[in-house]
C-alpha cells in the first residue's frame, strides 16, 4: 500500500504541463520541475534534479508570491519523499501547506496534508499523523472544490486503510474521491484527473479483494482500465489487479489472459515490477488451492526469481508461497526452509499469513517427529492469532468511534451551516425592507419629475405638431410636382408602346416572321425605356422625401460603367455609336455604387441622345485636386454648365426627360458629395466631369 501511495504522489503532478524551457525566473523553475516529473519514470537522478531546481526557484521567488512558493516547496518535498528522506520531505510539505493557506493553491494544500499523514506515521509521530488527518477532514468538509476533494479524500483513504486499518472508512473515502473526480474528468483537458481516477479505482480494488468481494473488485478493475492506458505504471498496476481478481473468482483462464498482457506491458520498461511478483503469487496460490502442483510450479519459480530484484517484503511473500508448494509436496525440508525465511519479515506486513506460516511450521515439526518444536510453533501461532483477533476487535471499535466522530463533526458543520443560513435570511429580509423603503422614495421622486416632464412634453408636442403641419404642406407640394412630371414624361413612352401593340393587333397577318421579331424587339426596347424612366422617377421622388440613406463603400469603377453601357446598348446600337473606355480594371472609388450608377446612366443616356450616328463616346478618368474625375465626352451640340444650372433652377414642373434626368443627377451627386461640371471644349463636343472626393 505504501508503494501505491508513493506512486500516486509521483503521478498526481506529472500530466498537466508540457515540457518547459529553462528560464531564470521562479515561474520558469516551476515549469522545469514539472517537466522533470513528466520525464522521470521513477529514475533516482530525476528526484535529485527536482530538488535542485526547486531550490533554485525558491531563491528567485518573491516573498509575496505565495502560489509559486507553494508549488516549489511541493516539488522539493516530492523529491525527498521519493528518495525516502522523510525528515526533509516533512519540512517542505509543511511549508507547502502553510503557503497554500496564503494562496489559492488548495489542491496543493490538501495534497500536502495527505502526504504528511503518511510521513508522520513513517517517522513514528502517530499523534501528529492523527491530528493532520483530522485537519484534512475539516478541510474536505468545508471545501467546495472538486480538485481539493478528489486529492484530499484519496490521501485520507490511504490514511484510514493503510495506517489505521479502518478498511470501511478508507473505502468510503476512496468512493468519495471518485465522486469528486467524475465532473473533473468530463470538463478538464488535462489527463491528470483521468489517471487519478484510475489510481483511486485500483485502491478500491485492493480493499474489495481484502474484504473477499472479488465481484466488486472486478467492477472497479474495469473502471480503472478505462483510463489506465495513459500511464505505463497505472496500466501495469491495473492488469495485476485483473489477475488477482480473476483468481479470486476462480476464473483462471481470464487470469492467465491478463497475466500475458501484464508481462507484455511490463517488458516496455526495465523496472523490477512488484506487480509481476504478486500476480505470479496469486496464480500459484490458485493452483495450490486446487491441488494442481505441477501447474503451480512455474509461477512459484517465477515469483521467486522476480522477487529477488525487489524488496524484502516481496521476497518474504515469494518464500511463503514456495513454502506452501513444498508443504503440499510433502517436502518438509524445503517447506521449512522457505517458511523460516518468510516468517520474520512477513509479520509486519500480513499478520494472517504469519499465523498460517506458524501453523504450517508446527505441522512440519510434527511430520519430522520434533514434538517440542511443534509445540513451540503452535504456541507462537496461538499468541499471534490471539493478538490478531484482539487487534481486529480494537480496530473495529476504533473505526466505529471514528465513524461516530465523523458523523458528530458532520452534524456540527450542518448546524453551523443552518445558523449561517438563518443569519443570511435575516440579513436578506432587512435588505429587502430597506430596498422597499428606498423604492417608495424613488417612486415619489419619479412621480414629481414625471409631472414636470409631462408639461414639457406637451409643449414639445405642440411644437412638433406645428412642424409636422409645415412638412405635410411641403409634402403635398412635392406630390403635386411629382404627379405633374409623371403625367408629362411617361406619356410619350407609353404612347410609343401602345402604338407598337396596336400595329401588331390590327395587322397580325401582314407581317412576316422577321418583321414580327423586329416589332417585338422595338416593343421590348420601348418597354425597357419606360421602366428605366419610371425607376428614375421613383428614385428621384424618394430623394425629395429624404427617405434614402447612402451607403459609402469601396467599389470597382469599371463594373459600374459597364453596367450602364449594357443597359443602354440598344440605344447606342440604334445609332451605331461606339464607346472608348479607358478606365483601368483595378480602379476603385469610395462612394455609393447605386447612386453613382444612376448618375452615370443618366449622363450617358443624354450623351447617346445628343451624339450623331456613327460617332464615338469616350469614357475615362483623370486626377483631380481632391479626388478623381470621371468624364464622359460625346460629339454633337455642346451642352454648357450654364445650361445645366438653368435647368436646375427652373421652377417649371413640366420638364422634358432630359431635364428630369439632370435634376436627378444633381440630387444624387449632392448626397454622395460629388460635383457635376460641364466644360465647353468645343461647340460640337459635350464634356461632363463627375468629381468624386477621396473620402
Amino acid at each position: 500500500m505504501k508503494q501505491v501511495f508513493i506512486f500516486f504522489i509521483h503521478l498526481l503532478l506529472c500530466v498537466q504541463i508540457c515540457f518547459a524551457q529553462q528560464t531564470p525566473t521562479a515561474e520558469g523553475y516551476v515549469k522545469i520541475c514539472q517537466s522533470i516529473i513528466n520525464t522521470s519514470n521513477g529514475k533516482a537522478e530525476s528526484y535529485t534534479n527536482l530538488i535542485k531546481n526547486g531550490n533554485l526557484g525558491l531563491s528567485l521567488a518573491s516573498a509575496k508570491d505565495y502560489g509559486t512558493q507553494c508549488q516549489l516547496n511541493n516539488f522539493i518535498a516530492l523529491g525527498y519523499y521519493n528518495q525516502f528522506k522523510f525528515d526533509s520531505a516533512k519540512k517542505y510539505f509543511e511549508n507547502t501547506h502553510q503557503f497554500a493557506l496564503l494562496s489559492s493553491r488548495g489542491d496543493n494544500g490538501a495534497y500536502a496534508l495527505g502526504a504528511l499523514t503518511q510521513i508522520y506515521h513513517y517517522l513514528n509521530e502517530n499523534p501528529k499523523s492523527d491530528s493532520t488527518a483530522k485537519m484534512l477532514q475539516t478541510v474536505l468538509d468545508t471545501s467546495k472544490s472538486n480538485a481539493v476533494k478528489s486529492t484530499g479524500y484519496y490521501t485520507l483513504g490511504k490514511y484510514h486503510a493503510s495506517i489505521k486499518s479502518f478498511i470501511n472508512l478508507g473505502l468510503a473515502d476512496f468512493l468519495q474521491s471518485l465522486v469528486s473526480l467524475k465532473p473533473l474528468i468530463d470538463t478538464a483537458v488535462s489527463p491528470k484527473f483521468k489517471l487519478q481516477y484510475a489510481i483511486t479505482c485500483v485502491s478500491i480494488v485492493d480493499i474489495y479483494l481484502q474484504l473477499k468481494q472479488p465481484a466488486k473488485a472486478l467492477q472497479y478493475s474495469i473502471e480503472a482500465n478505462k483510463y489506465a492506458a495513459a500511464s505505463l505504471n497505472v496500466e501495469v498496476g491495473t492488469l495485476c489487479r485483473f489477475v488477482k481478481t480473476y483468481t479470486a473468482l476462480n476464473n483462471i483462464d481470464s487470469a492467465l489472459h491478463y497475466q500475458e498482457l501484464l508481462i507484455k506491458k511490463a517488458a516496455k520498461s526495465t523496472i523490477p515490477w512488484s506487480e509481476l511478483v504478486t500476480a505470479n503469487i496469486a496464480i500459484a496460490d490458485y493452483y495450490l488451492q486446487n491441488n494442481e502442483l505441477d501447474k503451480a510450479k512455474a509461477f512459484v519459480d517465477s515469483a521467486q526469481a522476480r522477487a529477488k530484484l525487489t524488496t524484502k517484503v516481496l521476497i518474504s511473500q515469494a518464500d511463503a508461497i514456495s513454502g506452501k508448494y513444498f508443504l503440499l509436496k510433502n517436502d518438509w525440508a524445503n517447506a521449512k526452509k522457505f517458511y523460516t525465511n518468510a516468517v520474520a519479515e512477513i509479520y509486519n506486513v500480513d499478520r494472517a499469513s504469519y499465523c498460517d506460516i506458524r501453523k504450517a511450521l508446527a505441522t512440519i515439526a510434527m511430520q519430522e517427529g520434533n514434538t517440542e518444536e511443534a509445540k513451540n510453533q503452535l504456541q507462537l501461532y496461538v499468541q499471534a492469532n490471539d493478538s490478531l483477533t484482539l487487534e481486529k476487535t480494537s480496530i473495529n471499535l476504533a473505526e466505529m468511534e471514528a465513524k461516530f466522530q465523523n458523523k458528530e463533526n458532520q452534524q456540527q458543520i450542518e448546524n453551523k451551516n443552518l445558523q449561517l443560513k438563518v443569519g443570511r435570511n435575516k440579513i436578506g429580509w432587512l435588505i429587502t425592507g430597506v430596498a422597499l423603503l428606498s423604492l417608495v422614495a424613488i417612486l415619489l421622486l419619479m412621480i414629481n419629475r414625471n409631472k414636470k416632464k409631462t408639461a414639457n412634453i406637451l409643449q414639445e408636442k405642440n411644437t412638433t405638431l406645428a412642424k409636422l403641419n409645415n412638412e405635410l404642406e411641403e409634402a403635398n407640394q412635392t406630390k403635386a410636382k411629382l404627379f405633374g412630371i409623371i403625367s408629362h414624361d411617361l406619356r410619350s413612352p407609353i404612347s410609343q408602346v401602345y402604338q407598337f401593340l396596336k400595329l401588331q393587333q390590327l395587322n397580325p397577318h401582314s407581317l412576316n416572321d422577321l418583321q414580327k421579331n423586329e416589332l417585338s424587339n422595338k416593343i421590348q426596347t420601348a418597354t425597357g425605356s419606360l421602366l428605366e424612366t419610371m425607376e428614375d422617377l421613383l428614385l428621384w421622388s424618394k430623394t425629395q422625401m429624404s427617405e434614402f440613406k447612402i451607403s459609402i463603400q469601396t467599389a470597382a469603377l469599371l463594373p459600374i460603367i459597364n453596367s450602364c453601357k449594357n443597359l443602354l446598348q440598344l440605344n447606342s446600337d440604334a445609332k451605331n455609336i461606339s464607346f472608348k473606355n479607358s478606365i483601368p480594371a483595378d480602379l476603385t472609388v469610395n462612394t455609393d455604387p447605386y447612386y453613382l450608377q444612376t448618375i452615370v446612366r443618366n449622363l450617358l443616356q443624354n450623351a447617346i441622345k445628343a451624339a450623331p450616328d456613327n460617332s464615338e463616346i469616350e469614357i475615362g478618368t483623370m486626377a483631380a485636386a481632391n479626388g478623381l474625375a470621371l468624364y464622359i465626352k460625346n460629339q454633337g451640340a455642346s451642352f454648357s454648365q450654364e445650361q445645366y444650372q438653368r435647368i436646375l433652377s427652373s421652377d417649371e414642373t413640366a420638364l422634358n426627360l432630359n431635364g428630369l434626368g439632370l435634376r436627378l443627377v444633381d440630387e444624387l451627386s449632392k448626397k454622395i458629395n460629388a460635383t457635376i461640371l460641364f466644360k465647353s471644349v468645343s461647340t460640337e463636343i459635350t464634356f461632363v466631369e463627375i468629381l468624386l472626393p477621396d473620402n
